[in-house]
């Protein structure tokens, strides 16, 4: 019976874990600039708030923001993707407060965008690739353009979910 090759270090089962915290390290490096400069992440905080008092109030997924356009309400959830709103509160129910819980949402993000390359790649292109391609997909300037000038967590946490 032949014996298999023995594995490398870089073929460690934990290399997905390590690029994800990298990554997730990378997002926490780029915070470091004017985050709520973006062109639509300023209004986040208040998504996140309206998703925490409908949760706190026990409706699991509203899909009326009641404290909405003036007071009258908007069906927000309907038009717009729920899950990066989720993962936020997640972390603001954790303890975070919601600026917090953003920014933590956000280096998410990264680490999800480098594991996933990772994970997608190293089957087909070996391991050094896999970490290549990592870490291009991880610092591509479409994803660094989505959270930090257009301000759409949603579409940036749907790349980072791709691969």
């Amino acid at each position: 019976m032949p014996k298999e090759p023995a594995k490398s270090s870089s073929e460690h089962p934990l290399s997905a874990g390590l690029l994800f915290a990298a990554g997730a390290l990378l997002g926490l490096v780029a915070l470091r600039g004017d985050f709520w400069a973006s062109h639509e992440l300023f209004s986040y905080p208040y998504r996140v708030l309206e998703l925490d008092r409908c949760l706190r109030g026990g409706v699991l997924y509203p899909r009326w923001f009641p404290d909405f356009a003036g007071g009258y309400g908007y069906p927000f959830l309907n038009f717009y993707a729920p899950a990066v709103f989720y993962v936020a509160e997640a972390f603001h129910l954790g303890g975070l407060s919601v600026f917090a819980a953003l920014k933590a949402t956000v280096c998410i993000i990264f680490g999800l965008a480098a594991a996933g390359a990772y994970i997608l790649a190293r089957g087909t292109y070996g391991t050094r690739a896999a970490v290549v391609a990592a870490a291009l997909y991880a610092t591509s300037s479409y994803l660094a353009a989505d959270v930090f000038l257009r301000g759409d967590l949603a579409e940036a946490l749907a790349m980072a979910m791709l691969p």
